[in-house]
């Protein structure tokens, strides 16, 4: 019998052992910007790319790691707090000093995974988002058909499955037993969740079990953010899913 797992990566939401371009990734643009995602999905060939979310004060989502963006006005350097200013002002700042280069919206950023055929992930770690500000998200990947290639990276889950209960969620944090029991319940809210570990060094096989144990549950196991080619291997080795990675490339 096929397991859930097995099921959606035959139906093309994952495949096994693929790199997820990380939002700063390495790269010849800014982080969170469509050119930079255009390099890492057009000439290093990832498949899945992460994108950092925050609302405008007048609601819109644009890109950015965190609600203080450093920009540039008239060539001089700012700081900014992206939440406390409207879209329209937000637009008069350049992520470089000497040629304009304007932070990049959610709206883009989902059509750019529809256009390429990727699929997208959300961070959504940044804002105590709202109800409003989800169905605003939710509204846009719905409208550029994408709700099926849409990773909604560690959401408020009841506020998310009031607007649609067949979503594809990511729970972060550890691969403990007791917080995968935990996203298990919160898997409930979703039609598929994905269970990432950030991992910050130790043996690495002595995760072998959990992974499995995850497998078990129906979950994609993931891990952030790896850097080391030999540390990634290892990772493939006890079973992992997904690797966040700022530098590493899928194999062809």
């Amino acid at each position: 019998m096929t397991s859930l797992f097995n099921k959606y990566l035959m139906k093309g939401f994952f495949l096994k052992r693929q790199y997820i371009a990380h939002a700063r990734h390495k790269g010849p643009a800014p982080e969170n910007s469509i050119k930079l995602y255009d390099f890492l999905v057009n000439e290093l060939r990832y498949r899945i790319i992460e994108g950092d979310v925050v609302f405008t004060s007048d609601g819109v989502p644009v890109l950015n790691h965190g609600v203080t963006l450093n920009a540039y006005k008239k060539g001089e350097l700012e700081i900014v707090d992206i939440s406390k200013i409207t879209y329209n002002v937000l637009t008069v700042y350049s992520l470089l000093p000497n040629i304009f280069f304007p932070i990049s919206t959610v709206e883009d950023y989902v059509k750019f995974g529809h256009q390429n055929n990727i699929t997208i992930m959300f961070d959504l770690t940044f804002q105590n988002y709202t109800k409003s500000n989800y169905k605003t998200l939710y509204d846009i990947v719905k409208s550029n058909n994408m709700l099926d290639h849409t990773i909604w990276g560690d959401p408020d889950f009841t506020k998310l499955a009031r607007i649609d209960r067949n979503l594809i969620c990511q729970v972060g944090g550890s691969w403990g037993r007791k917080l995968l029991i935990e996203a298990f319940m919160k898997s409930l809210f979703c039609k598929k969740m994905i269970m990432s570990y950030s991992y910050y060094g130790g043996n690495v096989e002595e995760n072998e079990r959990i992974v499995k144990y995850g497998h078990k549950l129906g979950f994609v196991m993931k891990v952030a953010t790896i850097n080391d080619q030999n540390v990634a291997n290892r990772f493939w080795r006890i079973g992992t899913d997904l690797i966040n990675t700022d530098v590493l490339i899928n194999k062809e």
